[in-house]
């Protein structure tokens, strides 16, 4: 399957992107932005994920695009001016401008400080977005958000031995000093438990179901697999026991996460895909 990469440079206020066309018409396709981490880039995080491929056989744009100073303003400090959300959304538009991707079709998904990202762009501007994925980040604690009723199809991703948003939350009460140290360096956030209680009530939600499935009993990560259930908008929580803060499935890892348990059960663009378009 042929594929057209270009990196583009848009007008102020301007984020460097690089974006992959599928075959056919690229004007008729959904646009999946693609946020990486923070201190990370677009580019890294199209080569740890793999999602170019994915998102050929998808029929999807994928745009990847460069945080200012490599850190998106997800809302962590609200002393923070910079508006990312509509930088972001004003790169679709221009995109669509050019005949890449149709904007009303947009799906976000990120990883950690983008998973932050994902779910302000969800929180700001609801009426623009088809679906997110977050993956290895909860709810920051203070962020604001001025649609928090709004539902949102939306799919989380936790690994539950993350060292960096950890699964119980990340307070600088903490008893352990790392985790406390931790959230004064870069934030207070919600446990994944109340991440999703937060999102099931925004969702609307009024059941669920839980599942436990190990696809590769040989990665040492077992998956319980929450689907909310009579939810105005689709919401899934996918714990993944035993994993910790990287991209599930990446094709290679930074070094800073080497250590970890290699995820083989799943695929997180791919997991995005299948929950955003079944």
């Amino acid at each position: 399957m042929r594929w057209i990469v270009a990196l583009l440079l848009l007008a102020a206020p301007a984020l460097a992107q690089e974006v992959a066309l599928p075959p056919g018409d690229p004007a008729q396709a959904p646009v999946v932005l693609v946020l990486h981490g923070g201190g990370g880039t677009g580019a890294d995080l199209r080569r740890h994920s793999g999602f170019d491929a994915l998102a050929a056989a998808a029929g999807v744009v994928a745009v990847y695009p460069d945080a200012p100073r490599r850190v998106w303003n997800d809302g962590r400090n609200p002393a923070n001016p910079r508006d990312d959300v509509a930088a972001l959304l004003a790169m679709v538009d221009a995109l669509a401008a050019r005949g890449i991707g149709d904007g009303r079709r947009l799906y976000v998904i990120g990883h950690s400080n983008g998973g932050g990202m994902a779910m302000r762009i969800a929180c700001t501007a609801p009426e623009r977005i088809a679906g997110i994925a977050i993956v290895a980040t909860k709810t920051l604690l203070g962020a604001p958000c001025a649609h928090p009723d709004a539902p949102v199809p939306a799919l989380f991703l936790h690994g539950t031995m993350d060292t960096i948003a950890p699964h119980a939350g990340r307070r600088t009460t903490d008893p352990d000093r790392r985790v406390a140290r931790l959230a004064r360096r870069i934030g207070e956030a919600a446990s994944a438990a109340e991440t999703l209680a937060l999102w099931s009530r925004r969702n609307r939600c009024s059941g669920e179901t839980v599942a436990v499935t190990d696809p590769d009993p040989a990665d040492g990560i077992t998956l319980r697999v929450h689907d909310f259930t009579g939810c105005a908008a689709p919401l899934r929580w996918v714990e993944m026991v035993g994993a910790g803060h990287g991209w599930p499935g990446a094709t290679t890892r930074p070094a800073l996460l080497r250590a970890e348990p290699h995820v083989n059960d799943i695929d997180a663009g791919a997991a995005a895909l299948a929950f955003w378009f079944r």
